[in-house]
């Protein structure tokens, strides 16, 4: 059990660096828009079912990609062909998944009277001051970490 806990402990830990990449954070940006979409949208527990492995096939995606790009990094500095070819493939790889979960979604919220009346609930005054604040949280998510990066870095060269 205590193994258990460990490999947990360590598969958390790599969720937290795999969020340190603004790819990643996009990604959650958009899962958390898309499930708060999908609840208005009143998704069966079939199309939830799918809903929900697409989200986790691109967020594990993201966070192979993340592995591979880090240790290529560290195999290598230097500018090499092979290095190059292998990060294009890892982010190729989360693109194709990304452009299949865009293709998902679109046959999921293809009911167009479930989707007038879900796009409908986004125009009342609250949820679109809601809608606001989250776009505002989700840039700052998505950016502050950049930043708290490109200083940490300035830093550490003087």
């Amino acid at each position: 059990m205590k193994s258990f806990i460990k490999s947990v402990g360590y598969a958390l830990r790599g969720i937290y660096y795999a969020a340190w990449e603004r790819n990643f954070r996009i990604d959650i940006v958009a899962a958390t828009l898309v499930i708060w979409f999908s609840i208005i949208y009143n998704l069966t527990s079939a199309e939830w079912t799918a809903e929900i492995l697409i989200i986790a096939t691109v967020l594990s995606g993201e966070a192979v990609n993340t592995a591979i790009e880090t240790l290529c990094d560290r195999i290598s500095k230097e500018n090499e062909e092979k290095i190059k070819r292998i990060k294009d493939l890892a982010a190729g790889a989360v693109l194709i998944k990304a452009v299949a979960a865009i293709a998902a979604a679109i046959f999921l919220f293809k009911d167009s009277d479930r989707l007038l009346n879900a796009l409908s609930e986004f125009s009342s005054p609250p949820r679109m001051i809601v809608l606001i604040i989250f776009i505002v949280l989700s840039a700052i998510f998505i950016f502050a970490p950049e930043r708290a990066k490109a200083r940490k870095k300035e830093v550490n060269k003087k």
